[in-house]
């Protein structure tokens, strides 16, 4: 991410998302954060883009990263945090609709606002040799850093600009025990 243009935060509104635009903003980035249900983070120095944005549409991507860059400037770095979360169950349990839902999201979704941005900054992005640009998927199981290590080693990187992503990771978790700590149980699971 450069100190010029913008980072568009998917999925900003909420958890990972908001915790990670915070951050960004505090350390003076120009952040936009979309969402499919768009609320503005209060106290933050944000841009809330007012539309819905569905990760999960091809259509509504290419449209609204289009629409983003025309309003605010290039998108020069992505957080995709736009994501479910569903309950794990047996295989045996789980409801195909809510199967759909979760890979329309977390793996479609990701896909395809990760290739819009390729697409639409590919042509400005110029990088020194062995720099790189790393995206993060959570992934069970595996901590962030391990995360953004491997993909990182598995493209060639040898000096990956992480640290950015890990503080925002790092705060982003801390931020989200800390509301769903105070939050009582969802009864209906």
């Amino acid at each position: 991410m450069t100190a010029e243009g913008i980072v568009l935060v998917t999925g900003g509104s909420r958890g990972i998302g908001a915790a990670t635009a915070t951050l960004l903003a505090a350390q003076g980035r120009r952040v936009v954060v979309t969402d499919i249900k768009p609320e503005p983070l209060a106290g933050t120095n944000t841009i809330l883009w007012p539309a819905p944005f569905d990760v999960a549409s091809e259509s509504a991507v290419v449209q609204g990263i289009a629409d983003i860059e025309a309003a605010h400037g290039p998108i020069t770095g992505l957080v995709n945090a736009a994501g479910v979360f569903g309950k794990m169950h047996p295989a045996a349990r789980v409801r195909m609709e809510n199967w759909d839902r979760e890979i329309n999201i977390d793996l479609r979704g990701t896909f395809l606002v990760a290739r819009g941005i390729g697409v639409a900054i590919l042509p400005r992005l110029t990088l020194a040799a062995g720099e790189g640009r790393v995206a993060v998927r959570e992934l069970p199981g595996r901590s962030p850093a391990r995360q953004v290590y491997a993909v990182a080693r598995e493209s060639g990187v040898r000096r990956p600009s992480v640290a950015v992503i890990l503080t925002a990771l790092t705060a982003a978790a801390s931020s989200l025990s800390r509301h769903q700590a105070r939050r009582p149980a969802d009864p209906a699971g």
